[in-house]
């Protein structure tokens, strides 16, 4: 039996509780155990492809942020016009979208230190956001409960941006879209372009991926290709692969911990970034670390088909 990480291999053997926010085997943990003390349960990491230099990832070449940041404006423009023009009626998404590239593009156009800027880029799923929107104990104005995501980004404030893209659930979506009518510093993307992935994966500050379960996670992998740090929930593949040297890592007994250690660890994310020196170490570390499918394709042969390990010639 495979799953795709170590953690998650551990994490399937129990059973889901989603009071404190656990995701589990899903009713299948018992046999699990079994084939896991028969020697017959792996988790073998997903990989990610990287560029010529991947023996010397020290050699790296990190993104230029300020560059980066001029040609995600572009794309951010060229995408949204394009979604504004499809369909007769105006989302009301895309408008407020619109909006707010505006006074983003502005600071972007400025030096990288001067706006810190969060990206997040994944599915519009209970998975992906459920943590973003759980709603916590005091009430706003409009009657809504404030939520971790309203919390993060009062923090950020004036600071910065958060950008996120995806799609996916439609009562989600439109909460994302309820977050972005009463806070300017958050533009959601409400769709979905695999150019525009790109360019966030490179142009952050910050990769936010706060999964309540995350079997592997790809996105981080390929945020830390870019040299962006990721601010992630210590559970599957995110402990696997993130660690306190590359990004902030998270956990808590229930949602409500969760919520209060992830809001702990955004504020710790901010309070490092004034750290020029120490911030560009930890984007050169996101960068120099390599989980390659070769590593990946080396343990399906001997783990999971009992093959042996032939040299290249």
């Amino acid at each position: 039996v495979h799953v795709v990480s170590p953690t998650y291999a551990q994490e399937v053997l129990l059973p889901n509780a989603p009071a404190v926010g656990r995701h589990g085997g899903e009713g299948l943990e018992q046999d699990l155990v079994v084939r896991a003390a028969q020697g017959d349960l792996f988790g073998i990491l997903n990989g990610c492809e990287y560029a010529a230099d991947a023996a010397t990832p020290a050699d790296s070449v990190l993104p230029d942020l300020r560059e980066s940041r001029h040609e995600l404006v572009t794309a951010l423009k060229l995408q949204l016009a394009k979604w504004l023009g499809q369909g007769d009626q105006l989302r009301s998404s895309d408008y407020l979208a619109s909006k707010t590239l505006e006074a983003l593009g502005k600071r972007l156009s400025g030096e990288p230190k001067d706006c810190f800027l969060v990206t997040s880029v994944g599915r519009i799923t209970d998975q992906k956001v459920g943590l973003l929107l759980s709603e916590a104990g005091v009430e706003l104005d409009s009657g809504a409960r404030m939520t971790l995501l309203d919390t993060l980004l009062v923090q950020l404030g004036e600071r910065g941006f958060l950008i996120l893209l995806g799609s996916g659930d439609k009562p989600l979506e439109a909460r994302l879209v309820e977050h972005a009518a009463r806070h300017d510093n958050l533009l959601f993307l409400r769709g979905y372009s695999e150019t525009l992935a790109e360019h966030l994966y490179r142009s952050g500050d910050l990769f936010l991926m706060p999964s309540l379960f995350e079997p592997c996670g790809i996105s981080q992998l390929l945020a830390m290709r870019e040299g962006q740090p990721c601010l992630v929930h210590s559970v599957g593949g995110l402990n696997d692969t993130v660690t306190a040297h590359t990004g902030f890592v998270f956990d808590g007994d229930d949602l409500p911990g969760k919520a209060e250690a992830a809001s702990a660890a955004f504020t710790a994310a901010l309070q490092s970034r004034a750290d020029e020196d120490g911030w560009s170490e930890r984007r050169a570390l996101a960068a120099a670390n390599r989980f390659t499918w070769s590593a990946a394709a080396a343990s399906y042969r001997e783990n999971l088909y009992r093959l042996p390990l032939t040299p290249r010639t």
